[in-house]
């Protein structure tokens, strides 16, 4: 059973961090045309934090305040056209201040699909799962070894 589990922690990681390398990759080999765009707004995706004080068991006090992470909302003109969008890579605290101009990628053949320059988040993250599955990779063969040395 553990040994399932530690693979399945493995693949999955594994999986997760090549997909997410992937999916930039794609981006940036798709997204050609440099074009210049401005943040007009940070849209905070909200989500609730509750912290709770406990005595003796008994809820003594209860508090919260809405927060979240920051994604920038991008305007720039392409082909002649207005566009505005909400990077889907957002941060806390926010990355980019309101009326700074950033350099964007965009498809020629998709203006959904574009990116902020020297954005590389989804690389990033990718990377980082790659090396936990790996690190659970690495204990999977161990276990699987009964702890003897493999070389």
């Amino acid at each position: 059973m553990v040994k399932t589990l530690i693979a399945v922690f493995s693949l999955t990681f594994l999986t997760l961090g090549l997909y997410f390398i992937y999916q930039q990759t794609t981006l940036e080999k798709n997204c050609t045309d440099r074009i210049d765009g401005v943040v007009v707004e940070n849209y905070i995706r909200r989500h609730q934090h509750e912290s709770t004080t406990r005595v003796n068991g008994r809820v003594t006090e209860r508090s919260g305040e809405d927060r979240g992470a920051a994604a920038p909302v991008i305007e720039f003109v392409y082909k002649g056209k207005t566009y505005r969008d909400t990077s889907s890579v957002s941060s806390y605290p926010p990355k980019y201040s309101e009326g700074e101009h950033l350099v964007i990628f965009i498809n020629p053949s998709d203006s959904t699909q574009w990116y902020i320059s020297g954005d590389t988040a989804l690389k990033t993250l990718g990377i980082v799962f790659v090396c936990i599955g790996a690190v659970f990779a690495a204990i999977f063969l161990i276990v699987l070894r009964g702890g003897k040395r493999i070389v």
